[in-house]
């Protein structure tokens, strides 16, 4: 049962932090903000991820509420949009500031969503050359009729080829699984 509760706290949380990201969403397109408001995300969660005692402090409910003002205020006014600080500000003040990952990975979704880009991980055993990953890009879009966001992944223990992950679905296009469903072919036929 204790499993349970967590899932339905992690889905109670998602939930929340969705609601959160839309109306901050809905705020900046209306003040023409999106953009900005965008970048200022993206820089924050590389912060975030950059550095685990940030991460520890924005969920410590021990520290004061005054003292994390002035620790936010020190950390982002004048290096985000008035929208972002203010939103962050707004976070702390209702205790949710451990959210925020949470946040931007929802704010990030009605982004992509609106202006129609696609992430897409490529997964290769070497680095791809510029050209391969155009390409690549130039083909998915005639497929999904979206633009094309690629994170490419180097990975030696894929043998030639590579696989491309959009979304929740995989192409495998390795050697290795092309000859797996060969000797399932020469096993079953």
């Amino acid at each position: 049962s204790m499993n349970l509760l967590r899932k339905f706290k992690l889905f109670m949380s998602i939930l929340l932090a969705s609601r959160y990201a839309k109306a901050l969403y809905d705020l900046c397109q209306e003040r023409g903000q999106l953009d900005s408001t965008h970048h200022d995300l993206k820089k924050i969660e590389e912060l975030i991820a950059g550095a685990k005692d940030f991460e520890e402090f924005l969920a410590n409910p021990v520290i004061l509420s005054s003292q994390k003002q002035k620790i936010l205020q020190s950390i982002f006014q004048n290096k985000v949009s008035p929208e972002t600080y203010n939103f962050i500000l707004f976070l702390e003040s209702k205790n949710r500031l451990n959210l925020l990952k949470e946040i931007f990975s929802a704010f990030d979704d009605f982004y992509r969503h609106e202006h129609k880009i696609l992430k897409v991980k490529i997964t290769s055993s070497r680095a791809l050359t510029k050209q391969q990953i155009d390409s690549f890009c130039h083909h998915l879009q005639e497929k999904f009729d979206k633009k094309i966001e690629p994170d490419c992944i180097i990975d030696p223990t894929i043998i030639g080829g590579f696989r491309v992950q959009v979304e929740d679905r995989v192409y495998d296009y390795s050697l290795r699984t092309q000859l797996e469903m060969f000797k399932e072919k020469l096993i079953f036929s």
